[in-house]
């Protein structure tokens, strides 16, 4: 027989940042007979620290023309009207346009929005693989990768979320909520999914890491950050993606000019397997 005991602890820092040894659940296993007690065994998770994070980029009230009235933002301090896309965040968001069609209590979603990060490796970014590729060592300017690129640029991105306010039965305008990206890919990026405990760095060279699709079958949150679906700050429009061979063969056989343009007749996950190349 045993007795299973619970105990969780929490000691804040001064800078907000907390410690997993002090933030965790601990199991302890003591065994009544004495024979009994070197067969229980503790195992704390590894250490875990993390830090708390503003939850949006952005909170905006906008009056019914798309004005912006009030505003409090990390992504463009002044206001502007969003009716126009080119002033709307890397020139790439659409969401005014849907919002006449709003009732009461409804919110609009956006997909996510964020720069497109590129690399030029696939896999550990070291000086061998940089030299075989052609390009100079510098991972700091190809995208992160979790401990395949610790060094590289992260994604960035939000998910937008409006909904109509109202004085009476009278719409005034739109609340918008700008959330950080980062926090969907905390779901992701810390899970270790054969692990007892959270994980500071995600690893896709091991194969065991976690990721998210959109609900068009999509690249949202992902180990390699290259592999998230983003925009061309330049343009506003979706940056090239990452394609298999057998993809870009099937593209330039079909005459489009756009590849996203051609991805929305094409199948979803068509035959996926490792074996293809890129």
């Amino acid at each position: 027989m045993s007795i299973h005991k619970n105990m969780l602890t929490m000691k804040p820092k001064k800078n907000g940042v907390y410690q997993a040894n002090d933030a965790v659940e601990k199991h302890f296993h003591e065994a009544n007979l004495l024979d009994n007690k070197r067969e229980f065994q503790r195992i704390d998770p590894k250490p875990f620290q993390s830090k708390a994070i503003p939850l949006y980029k952005e909170i905006t009230f906008l009056d019914l023309e798309g004005n912006e009235q009030i505003k409090i933002s990390s992504l463009n301090p002044n206001n502007v009207n969003v009716s126009q896309k080119a002033n709307t965040y890397l020139r790439a968001e659409d969401y005014f346009e849907h919002l006449p069609s709003l009732d009461k209590n409804e919110i609009y979603v956006s997909e996510v929005i964020g720069k497109y990060v590129p690399s030029r490796i696939i896999g550990t970014f070291s000086p061998e693989n940089a030299k075989k590729a052609g390009i100079a060592f510098e991972p700091e300017n190809h995208a992160y990768a979790g401990k395949e690129n610790p060094k590289g640029k992260r994604f960035e991105g939000i998910i937008r979320f409006v909904t109509p306010v109202y004085e009476g039965d009278t719409k005034i305008g739109y609340l918008s909520l700008a959330l950080d990206h980062r926090h969907i890919m905390e779901f992701t990026d810390t899970i270790d999914p054969l692990a007892y405990s959270k994980t500071d760095i995600p690893d896709a060279g091991e194969g065991n890491y976690a990721f998210m699709w959109d609900y068009k079958g999509r690249n949202i949150s992902h180990a390699r950050d290259y592999f998230i679906v983003g925009f061309d700050e330049n343009t506003g429009k979706y940056a090239t993606p990452w394609l298999s061979q057998d993809l870009t063969n099937a593209f330039n056989e079909s005459n489009t000019s756009n590849i996203h343009t051609f991805l929305k007749n094409y199948p979803l996950f068509h035959e996926q397997s490792l074996e293809k190349k890129t």
